[in-house]
C-alpha cells in the first residue's frame, strides 16, 4: 500500500467521495431489501394465519362474519388490500397491502382446494 503522502489533496478527497458514495448506496440497497422482507413476511404470515384461523376458529372450515353467510377472510383481505391502495394506512400503506394480499391468497387457496375436492357442488 503506498503512503498517505504520496497522494494529492485532490486524490484523497475524490477517494473520500467514492467511498461515502459506496456506504450510501449499500445503505439504501440493505433499507430496500429489509422492507421487501418484511412485505413478504407479512404476506406469507397473513395467508398462513387465514388457514389456522379457518381451523382453529372456523365452522367445517368455514369462517363466516356473525349472523351472515359472508366469508370473514374474504372481507378482511378485500378491506385490508383497498385500504392500502387508498391510502388510509399513511406510512404503512405497503404492508397494508401484503396482509391482504396474503390474506385474499390464502383464502382463495382453501377455496380452490376445496372446490377441487369430489362431492356435491363441484
Amino acid at each position: 500500500m503506498a503512503n498517505l503522502t504520496e497522494y494529492s489533496k485532490s486524490q484523497l478527497a475524490s477517494a473520500l467521495q467514492r467511498s461515502k458514495s459506496i456506504i450510501a448506496k449499500a445503505r439504501n440497497e440493505t433499507k430496500l431489501i429489509t422492507k421487501r422482507t418484511v412485505n413478504v413476511g407479512l404476506t406469507a404470515g397473513s395467508g398462513y394465519l387465514v388457514g389456522l384461523a379457518r381451523n382453529k376458529l372456523g365452522d367445517g372450515g368455514k369462517l363466516k362474519i356473525p349472523g351472515t353467510e359472508v366469508d370473514a377472510d374474504l372481507v378482511a383481505g378485500v378491506v385490508m388490500s383497498v385500504a392500502g391502495l387508498a391510502g388510509f394506512g399513511d406510512d404503512y400503506n405497503e404492508q397494508l397491502c401484503s396482509i391482504g394480499a396474503g390474506t385474499l391468497a390464502g383464502y382463495l387457496a382453501i377455496e380452490g382446494m376445496n372446490n377441487g375436492l369430489p362431492g356435491p357442488n363441484r
